[in-house]
């Protein structure tokens, strides 16, 4: 027979929120907060909610970052943060803009991108690209 502890009261309203620490990967919260340390040192803390955030400078730094990782570069040589921790500084800083209502979204007019990759997936399988 196993004995059962009861709980506290609180861990049945608890578990109805949403998980903060206990679903996202400490290692990934380190690396982001590295970044954002060095963007704070750089540019001032928290400075992108004083000033705003375009959407499209941070995607393309994002994007920039997530290329020189894919290339084989770990560290960024002028910050020697990891390049992974600056994509994703950028995309949680867009997050807070949108969040905070000051992001300037200077994204283009909208298309069918998932239908795109749907048809192309298609295509693909059937070898008719």
């Amino acid at each position: 027979m196993s004995e059962t502890k009861p709980t506290n009261p609180k861990d049945m309203v608890g578990l109805t929120k949403l998980p903060m620490f206990s679903v996202v990967s400490p290692a990934s919260l380190a690396y982001e907060a590295w970044a954002m340390r060095n963007g704070a040192e750089k540019y001032g803390p928290y400075n992108y909610r004083a000033n705003g955030v375009r959407a499209g400078v941070y995607i393309d730094a994002a994007i920039r970052h997530l290329g020189a990782w894919w290339d084989g570069e770990d560290l960024a040589e002028d910050s020697k943060v990891h390049h992974l921790a600056h994509a994703k500084a950028c995309l949680g800083i867009i997050i807070d803009g949108i969040e905070h209502g000051n992001l300037v979204d200077d994204r283009p007019p909208k298309s069918n991108f998932p239908g795109i990759l749907t048809k192309l997936q298609k295509d693909d399988k059937n070898g008719s690209y």
